[in-house]
């Protein structure tokens, strides 16, 4: 089963570095693709910043060929990257793993990432291939993205989608609460523990068939 990962990259681990030391204020965006060959990311949008002084700079990048200027909408540009032989690190793990980028942005501080790997073996092979080269990753969360099949009914009983319905319906999740435990319990003619235990297991598995985030953890190293 595929898994989603999450993870952040200090600037002067990964490229670009020399960007956002002279232009602070940028933000970047790379395009979604999937990695094939060296035809990886070749698209990023840049906002904010001085466009000829951003363009000078990527072009000066050790890690481009070329950068050019395809477009401009209001403050953002659009960039076509040629990568240059010197791209490698965290790119390199990402293209052994089999990984698509789903979403990649950076600020002056740090990049964040979204990844979709085909396994939990290849997100933990990547995760030790970073590790070895030294570039300071950290996995945020992750997550099994929910199958198309599952998104109607998310694993929740008839009685369990009734409840919880009943209760968004009813104010029981708004600040301050508009309706009691008591209120549902008449309203779906059951028992007050019935109705808590109905909107609890229906929570937990709304919540886990939905965003089942896990913590990161030492898992990767031990494998």
């Amino acid at each position: 089963m595929s898994v989603i990962a999450y993870f952040s990259v200090p600037v002067q681990d990964f490229i670009f570095d020399d960007l956002f030391s002279s232009q602070p204020n940028v933000r970047l965006r790379l395009e979604t693709m999937v990695p094939t060959g060296s035809a990886l990311v070749p698209y990023c949008w840049i906002t904010g910043g001085n466009v000829d002084a951003v363009e000078t700079t990527l072009n000066e990048s050790p890690v481009v060929t070329e950068a050019r200027l395809l477009d401009r909408l209001e403050d953002q540009t659009l960039f076509r990257i040629e990568w240059s032989d010197e791209l490698d690190g965290l790119f390199d793990a990402v293209r052994d793993s089999e990984a698509v980028m789903l979403e990649g942005s950076a600020t002056s501080e740090e990049w964040s990432f979204r990844f979709r790997f085909p396994d939990y073996d290849a997100l933990s092979a990547f995760y030790r291939t970073c590790a070895q080269n030294e570039i300071g990753l950290t996995l945020e969360k992750m997550h099994n993205p929910v199958e198309p099949r599952d998104m109607v009914g998310y694993g929740l009983t008839p009685h369990q989608r009734e409840a919880l319905l009943s209760a968004l319906e009813a104010g029981y999740f708004e600040i301050p609460r508009q309706s009691t435990l008591v209120d549902l319990s008449e309203r779906l003619g059951i028992s007050d523990a019935a109705t808590s235990q109905r909107l609890r297991r229906g929570l937990n598995t709304l919540v886990s068939a939905t965003l089942a985030i896990e913590s990161a953890d030492d898992s990767f190293e031990d494998d």
